[in-house]
C-alpha cells in the first residue's frame, strides 16, 4: 500500500512538472509572437549539453529556423526573444538601453568573486565601474603597450620556427602568445607560455577553458538559471582559479599602491583608481575580478582571431600574399619599426581582419534582459521585464541578406566603400552601444601585432591535418576550432 501512495504521489508530480513545463511552452504562442519550439522541454539547451553544439552555433538555431524581425524560443523552460531585424537591434542595444543594460548573467561575490567583473555586473554598479575604466583603454594607453607586445610576437615566431616538418598547431602556439601578452599587459610580469608549455599562467588559463561537462554545465547554468546557480552556491570559475588570481594581485598590488613599483600595465591603472578625484577606489577582490575578465576575454579572443585568420590565409594564398605585400612595404616605410602609426596605417590588414571578425566572432552572441516593459514599434509586442533577449552575431554575420556568399572569405566587404553600403549593427564583433567591449582597440593591437610579426616571417599553407571544412569544438564557450589548427609554415622571402 505504502508504495502504491508513493507511486501516485511520484506520478501526480510528474504530471505538475510536465504541466508546467508545457505550458511554458505556450509562453510565446499565447502572446501572438513568432516562435520555434526545439528540444522540448529542454529547448536549445540540448544541443549544448549533449556536446552537438557549441553556444554559439545552438543561438544560431533560431536566427536561422526564421525570417521574422523577432523570434522566440526556449533554453529549457525560460522564454528567450531573438532580435534579428537590424533596426531593432538598434533601437535596444542603443536608443532603448535603459530597458536592457543587464546581461542577467549569474553574480554572487560571496560564493565566486570572479564574477563581479565588468562584464557580469548589473546596473549601477556596471555604470560607475565603466567609467572607471574606459579610460584605461584609450588610445595612448594602447600605444604604450605596443612594445610588449611586440616583444611577445618575437618570441611566436621563434617557437613556431622551431615546429618539426614545418607544421605547427598554430592555435595552440597563438594561445601561448596571447597568455604572455595578457601576463606582460595585465601584470607587469613574464608569462613564459611560449617558452614552456605548462608555465602557470597557460596552466590556469587552459583550467578556466578545459573541455569537459563540468564547464558546459557552469556555463549553462550561468546563463539559463543564474538564480539556480546562487541557490546552489555554484562556482562558475573553476576551483583553483580565485586563489591563483587574488594571490597575484596581492603580490602585484602591494608595491604599486606604496610607490616602490610602477609600470605601465592593467593593474597599475586600476590600482590608480584608488582614490582619483575623492572617489572611493577597488577594493582587492573587484580590482582581482576585473583582471580576470581582461586575461579571460584577452587571450582567448585574440588567440582564437589569429588562429582563424591564419587558417582563411591558408586557403586564400591571394589574400596572403596581397597582406604580405602591405606589411613589408609599411613597415619599410617606417625604418623597418613596428610602430603604433604603421599598424594603424595597414588598410588591408584591417579589412583582412574584419572578415575574421564577421566569419567567426570569438563571442558570438549578446545576451540582454529586459528591465523594463518595452513595446516594439509599429507591433502590438511587448517585452516584459525580466525576458532575456540574445543577438546572435553567428547569424547576422552569416545572413545572406547582409552579406552574400557569407562563407566565402573576402576582405573586400570592409572596404570603405562596402562599409557604408550596410545597415549599422549587422557587423558587432566587440558588442554596440554602451556595454560594447571596453578593451576593444586593445584586443585588435594584439590580433594585428601577432598577425604582422607572423605574416613577416612565415607563409602559411594547409597541410593534410588542416580541417576543411571548419569544424567548431562544442564544448567551447567561444567559437573556437574542434581539433586544433595545424597550418604548414615556411619561410617567408
Amino acid at each position: 500500500m505504502t508504495w502504491w501512495l508513493l507511486l501516485q504521489v511520484a506520478a501526480l508530480l510528474a504530471a505538475v512538472v510536465f504541466s508546467y513545463l508545457w505550458y511554458s511552452f505556450t509562453y510565446w504562442k499565447r502572446r501572438g509572437m513568432p516562435y520555434v519550439t526545439m528540444h522540448f522541454p529542454m529547448g536549445i539547451v540540448w544541443d549544448v549539453i549533449c556536446q552537438r553544439k557549441s553556444f554559439a552555433e545552438a543561438y544560431e538555431g533560431p536566427y536561422k529556423l526564421s525570417d521574422q524581425p523577432v523570434v522566440g524560443f526556449f533554453e529549457l523552460h525560460k522564454p528567450v526573444l531573438m532580435i534579428r531585424d537590424p533596426n531593432l537591434i538598434k533601437e535596444i542595444l542603443i536608443r532603448e538601453f535603459p530597458s536592457f543594460h543587464d546581461r542577467g548573467l549569474f553574480i554572487d561575490e560571496k560564493v565566486d568573486p570572479l564574477s563581479a567583473n565588468l562584464f557580469f555586473l548589473k546596473g549601477a554598479r556596471w555604470r560607475d565601474l565603466r567609467a572607471k575604466l574606459t579610460p584605461t583603454f584609450s588610445s595612448g594607453k594602447t600605444r604604450a603597450m605596443l612594445p610588449a607586445v611586440a616583444a611577445c610576437g618575437a618570441e611566436l615566431c621563434a617557437l613556431l620556427r622551431a615546429s618539426p616538418g614545418g607544421v605547427a598547431e598554430v592555435q595552440d602556439a597563438a594561445a601561448r602568445f596571447t597568455t604572455d601578452v595578457i601576463a606582460t599587459c595585465a601584470f607587469g610580469v613574464q608569462g613564459r607560455s611560449l617558452a614552456e608549455p605548462d608555465s602557470e599562467f597557460r596552466r590556469w588559463g587552459r583550467k578556466c577553458f578545459e573541455p569537459s561537462a563540468e564547464v558546459v554545465l557552469r556555463n549553462v547554468l550561468a546563463f539559463v538559471l543564474p538564480a539556480a546557480c546562487s541557490l546552489l552556491r555554484v562556482r562558475t570559475t573553476p576551483s583553483g582559479v580565485t586563489g591563483f588570481f587574488r594571490r597575484l594581485v596581492a603580490e602585484a598590488a602591494a608595491p604599486r599602491r606604496s610607490g616602490a613599483v610602477r609600470r605601465a600595465d592593467f593593474l597599475q591603472l586600476l590600482v590608480q583608481l584608488e582614490g582619483a578625484a575623492g572617489a572611493p577606489g577597488l577594493t582587492d577582490d573587484e580590482i582581482m575580478a576585473q583582471v580576470f575578465i581582461f586575461f579571460l576575454a584577452g587571450f582567448e579572443t585574440s588567440s582564437t582571431a589569429i588562429t582563424f585568420c591564419l587558417y582563411e590565409l591558408a586557403l586564400n594564398g591571394d589574400v596572403q600574399d596581397r597582406l604580405r605585400s602591405e606589411v613589408e612595404a609599411t613597415l619599410g616605410a617606417h625604418g623597418g619599426r613596428l610602430t603604433h602609426e604603421a599598424v594603424q596605417s595597414m588598410e588591408y590588414l584591417d579589412m583582412v581582419v574584419s572578415e575574421t571578425l564577421r566569419k567567426y566572432p570569438p563571442l558570438a552572441f549578446l545576451n540582454r534582459e529586459c528591465t523594463r516593459t518595452y513595446r516594439m514599434p509599429g507591433t502590438s509586442w511587448h517585452v516584459e521585464p525580466g525576458t532575456s533577449v540574445v543577438v546572435s552575431l553567428l547569424g547576422l554575420h552569416r545572413d545572406p541578406a547582409h552579406f552574400p556568399d557569407p562563407l566565402r572569405f573576402d576582405p573586400e566587404r570592409f572596404s570603405e566603400q562596402q562599409r557604408g553600403r550596410r545597415p549599422s549593427c549587422v557587423y558587432m564583433p566587440f558588442g554596440e552601444g554602451p556595454r560594447a567591449c571596453v578593451g576593444m582597440r586593445f584586443g585588435l593591437m594584439q590580433v594585428k601585432v601577432g598577425l604582422i610579426l607572423l605574416l613577416e616571417s612565415f607563409v602559411f599553407r594547409p597541410c593534410e591535418r588542416t580541417s576543411q571544412p571548419m569544424v567548431f569544438d562544442p564544448k567551447s564557450f567561444f567559437l573556437a576550432p574542434s581539433s586544433g589548427m595545424w597550418l604548414h609554415l615556411t619561410p617567408a622571402k
